[in-house]
């Protein structure tokens, strides 16, 4: 009976504390602090002040230095020999096959001449030309110059045209994509003609020779410029944004620059997948040990949380409402969240030890659904701290207002202090934090007070203030045994006077000792005749 007693619970615990951990995923993970980020633009308002959460490295500015530096360094050229070598024996190739050409036309007309008498000269045969790219730019006319020329005119001619294009790849003229090789061997050709001793007409052939294989022998060398590059780019300092640094303040229009950084902070919204997969991967991590040390630490030292079933309940159910009320409260000021409502349930109700550790562990929790910072961590781990101290030493509800008005000063107290440090100024917001601090503190108050009973009657809490209505004097079964039993109820007094002192000195529930002292006698009100105590006389 007792193992399947321990297995229900075993059972019932696992269950809660899986369905915990699976919601707080699932509400974290569609929070703003994943999910949306904050809606900003390029030319929008700054919904708020945005400061270096650490020394971070301006992508922006870093970037526009590194495309200075490159922009600075100017293509490197370098003179490929084997492009002018190879122009220079086409040309010469080509006149070599012209000459073969024209000395067998030569041989062809003479022949013809011979042939027909009376000087009638037949028409004349297609001229040959060699299979290249400078052969189809010489025009006829240009054949015939050539072909009139003598053998020793022909030769200088070659060695004038093979000349001209040497003295042009001496130029070193930079590859230039925009414009092609020809259009600047024309205006090279241009300059050449004001002091050239070459008769036009050669010139004219020779620009058609040349322009037809002529090309940039002076190339960039990609290697020498990428090193260049590369070199002027390892000198460039990276531009870094240091710790609390301000990036932009509420109301500032955004710049280009500043969304970037605020987009390498992951500030800026994102709704795709691929973009939330490794911070939901680190959030489940660490939410999931979160709950694991947590749960070891409640195992350890508050073993009863897991035997008493209805103690795990009220947890489970009081840790849902506060994280579900949290996600719908994301854009309220943060005061508002009912943390500290939570916290002074739990001391009531469970334990004040305990709350102040689930406390600093909803905290964190909330500050992840709520997309917190520092401060509202701040806020609800030191004023969650103070909450359940004050209220362990409660016993009466009137002490319970009683600590909810301290907790509420306690709380502006804080905010007051937090806003000095954080926002290194008394802003204009300082009386509205205030404000709120104090209201919540109220709320707090009310929604503890107010729901107390319920939470009492549903889950058969039975806290210290309930055991101190059950030794009020006004307690029917009391007033019963005071007027029926007066002897057993003097003595009832005397028990829970001492068994409440022994509690005190062991660190027990006074309270409980207090009223087990009470009624431990009260099965005497059926025959109170009977017991010594209750005779006269």
């Amino acid at each position: 009976m007792k193992s399947r007693t321990f297995n229900r619970q075993l059972a019932i615990n696992l269950f809660l504390s899986i369905s915990a951990v699976v919601v707080t995923l699932f509400i974290v993970i569609t929070s703003p602090f994943i999910q949306e980020g904050y809606d900003l633009h390029v030319g929008s308002l700054s919904p708020k002040r945005f400061v270096a959460p650490s020394a971070i490295k301006d992508e922006f500015e870093t970037q526009k230095l590194i495309d200075a530096a490159i922009n600075g360094v100017a293509p490197l050229y370098k003179q490929d020999i084997k492009i002018e070598e190879g122009v220079l024996l086409e040309i010469n190739d080509y006149f070599t096959q012209e000459k073969q050409i024209l000395q067998n036309v030569k041989v062809r007309e003479a022949q013809a001449q011979l042939d027909t008498p009376g000087g009638f000269t037949p028409a004349p045969n297609p001229i040959p030309k060699p299979a290249s790219k400078i052969a189809a730019a010489v025009s006829t006319e240009a054949f015939n110059v050539l072909k009139n020329k003598t053998d020793a005119d022909y030769e200088e001619f070659r060695d004038q045209v093979l000349d001209m294009t040497k003295r042009f790849f001496d130029k070193k003229i930079a590859f230039d994509a925009n414009t092609p090789a020809k259009t600047v061997f024309d205006a090279f050709l241009t300059e050449e003609r004001k002091t050239s001793t070459i008769p036009p007409q050669d010139l004219n052939i020779l620009d058609d020779i040349v322009s037809s294989v002529i090309t940039y022998s002076f190339i960039m060398d990609e290697d020498a410029t990428i090193a260049a590059k590369n070199d002027a780019v390892s000198k460039v300092k990276p531009v870094i944004i240091q710790k609390g640094q301000k990036i932009i303040d509420e109301g500032e229009i955004i710049s280009e620059h500043v969304y970037a950084i605020l987009d390498s902070l992951n500030y800026v919204n994102r709704t795709d997948f691929k973009s939330n997969i490794l911070p939901i991967l680190g959030v489940s991590i660490i939410i999931i040990t979160l709950f694991v040390s947590v749960f070891f630490y409640l195992y350890t030292f508050y073993k009863k949380i897991f035997i008493h079933t209805n103690q795990a309940c009220l947890l489970y159910t009081l840790y849902m409402i506060l994280i579900v009320v949290t996600r719908l409260m994301v854009d309220a000021p943060y005061m508002f969240i009912p943390i500290l409502t939570f916290t002074m349930l739990i001391a009531m109700l469970i334990a004040y030890r305990a709350a102040i550790i689930l406390n600093l562990a909803v905290s964190f929790i909330c500050l992840l659904i709520y997309k917190g910072d520092l401060q509202f961590f701040t806020y609800f781990a030191l004023t969650g701290i103070f909450t359940p101290l004050v209220t362990g030493y409660t016993n009466e509800r009137n002490q319970i207002i009683f600590a909810g008005v301290i907790n509420a000063m306690v709380s502006a107290v804080m905010i007051t202090g937090m806003t000095l440090f954080f926002e290194k100024s008394a802003t204009t917001l300082l009386p509205h934090h205030i404000l709120y601090a104090l209201i919540s503190g109220l709320l707090t108050l009310i929604l503890s007070i107010g729901s107390l009973p319920f939470w009492e009657a549903v889950f058969g809490i039975v806290t210290s203030v309930k055991l101190l209505e059950l030794v009020n004097p006004n307690n029917k079964l009391i007033r019963k045994l005071m007027i029926e039993a007066p002897g057993t109820y003097h003595h009832s007094l005397i028990v829970s006077n001492l068994a409440e002192a022994a509690a005190y000195d062991i660190g027990a529930n006074a309270a409980l000792a207090r009223v087990g002292g009470y009624f431990h006698d009260v099965g005497k009100l059926k025959y109170p005749q009977y017991f010594t105590e209750n005779i006269a006389g």
